[in-house]
């Protein structure tokens, strides 16, 4: 089965998410999908898996046109999706899970059957596994071989992975590969999305680069390099070369001395997250974390934001050891405020007043004798909505009602404004415009600038670099490179962490 791709977009308003991508695949070939967060890889592979309907364009399969409604059209054209976030069910068995859906309408089926009926596919991929066990009890490993055989059992022609080794060990990734490699004797196209360029050198064909929505490259692997893709990723030349991997705490400020704010030494998360990561950080520095989904930047975050509380090694918050951080409250009273990642979800309260979101982390400044003054409280948001250059109609109107950027500028500002000497921001600017995401990059300089450190985790390569003193790189759960100065580049940032980390 051929997969031809035309013309396709993706529109939204006045925004292309995907402007008029094509290429070919052939059966038996392994495609990767690359670009920047943001290029478009997700939209084209969910308009390919059926969850997302084209604005323009076609698809079709062996010269024979396709429109999916729902992803249920396109499993029946045999196109698969394997998300990043496995959608297996925990409690049924593995066999059960292979053939969920498989069985024409019947609603008793015996175990034996199931296992019997089961084991084809798992042997094609060579799955050796129990196929009575229950899901819950197999590897995160385990359970993407599980729904590789899921989708042979339905017939799958074309497998979309999404980051399918961003989770794995580097064992556990070979495994994978092998099985992918089963999937080419098939005949079945493999097209995956993945930031580690290594693997993309070593285990696929094509590689089709996507940059703002738009394809700007296909080519084959075996005729490309790292500093190739690299540069058709982030739209201009890069060397070729290997980052050097990096002391942590070697970036511009001395961290050796008094003025650490920050200290993570050899700190783990027993369950996975970090594993021996040791980090400064001192007063007044902007440090930028980054890697793909899953690396570790994140889990640095919730680390010091008493989200996820390390098991092993030891944290320092501005000299003086601290017991791990178990919750938001605990990280305040050590002096860390903490903005998260997603607004609307875990930020903002949206039905409440713009004057009510900025204010409630610290009421206490305008209240005397318990009984919080509405004058004092309405001087201040003043103050500050005109000093963010707010755009708004009262500060009585629900925050909800205000532009993303706008939105974001009265989360920043309610932390700020706590005073804490240390600011941990999950992802600054996630979903503002161009203009206020120059604005909050000022801001937070400004901060900084009165000697409050600042830690962000970014999926945003250039927001990485710009906004950054230093920049962190993180991969499988460890710091694998620390840039500062000249070195830090986007393409030294994206090479370091799309580069495979050695197990020692």
């Amino acid at each position: 089965m051929t997969l031809e791709v035309r013309e396709l977009s993706k529109t939204y308003g006045n925004t292309d998410a995907l402007a008029a991508v094509s290429f070919t695949a052939h059966p038996g070939q392994t495609l990767a999908i690359l670009g920047q967060n943001g290029a478009g890889k997700s939209t084209l592979v969910k308009i390919l898996a059926g969850v997302l309907p084209p604005t323009a364009g076609s698809v079709a399969l062996d010269g024979k046109p396709m429109t999916f409604s729902s992803p249920r059209d396109a499993l029946k054209a045999g196109i698969v999706l394997i998300p990043q976030e496995l959608a297996y069910l925990r409690s049924l068995s593995v066999a059960e899970n292979i053939l969920i859906g498989s069985w024409n309408g019947q609603r008793v089926v015996s175990q034996r059957r199931l296992a019997g009926a089961a084991a084809e596919f798992a042997e094609a991929i060579g799955l050796d596994v129990d196929l009575a066990e229950p899901m819950s009890a197999l590897t995160l490993a385990q359970c993407q071989l599980v729904e590789i055989a899921k989708a042979l059992s339905r017939n799958a022609r074309v497998v979309l992975l999404d980051e399918p080794t961003a989770a794995l060990s580097d064992v556990e990734a070979e495994r994978l590969f092998e099985v992918l490699e089963r999937l080419r004797r098939r005949g079945v196209i493999t097209l995956y999305i993945s930031h580690r360029l290594d693997e993309v050198l070593t285990h696929t064909d094509r590689a089709l680069i996507l940059r703002d929505g738009r394809s700007v490259a296909c080519y084959d692997t075996a005729d490309a390099s790292r500093a190739r893709l690299i540069g058709d990723m982030i739209g201009g030349p890069t060397a070729e070369s290997e980052p050097a991997t990096a002391a942590a705490g070697s970036g511009r400020p001395s961290t050796d001395g008094p003025a650490a704010a920050i200290r993570l030494s050899a700190v783990s998360h027993r369950g996975g997250g970090l594993a021996d990561v040791s980090m400064t950080v001192t007063a007044g520095e902007i440090v930028g974390l980054f890697g793909v989904r899953g690396s570790g930047h994140e889990a640095v975050i919730r680390t010091l934001a008493g989200l996820q509380p390390h098991d092993a090694g030891q944290l320092e918050i501005g000299g003086v050891p601290r017991r791990p951080l178990r919750s938001p409250l605990h990280a305040r009273k050590a002096g860390v405020a903490y903005v998260p990642g997603d607004r609307k979800k875990q930020g903002l309260a949206l039905d409440q007043s713009l004057r009510q979101n900025l204010t409630a982390p610290q009421l206490g400044r305008f209240a005397s004798l318990g009984k919080v003054s509405r004058r004092r409280e309405q001087e201040f948001f003043e103050t500050v909505a005109s000093r963010l250059r707010l755009k708004y109609a009262a500060s009585t109107q629900p925050i909800r009602e205000l532009s993303g950027g706008n939105q974001q500028k009265i989360l920043l500002a309610s932390r700020i404004y706590m005073q804490t000497p240390i600011l941990i921001i999950d992802e600054p600017t996630r979903g503002v415009d161009v203009g206020a995401r120059s604005e909050i990059h000022a801001l937070l300089a400004e901060v900084a600038a009165t000697g409050t450190t600042i830690v962000f985790a970014t999926s945003d390569l250039k927001e990485a670099v710009s906004l950054s003193d230093r920049l962190l790189v993180f991969q499988a759960g460890r710091l694998v490179d620390s840039l500062s100065g000249a070195d830090k580049t986007e393409a030294n940032a994206l090479s370091a962490a799309g580069q495979q980390f050695e197990v020692r």
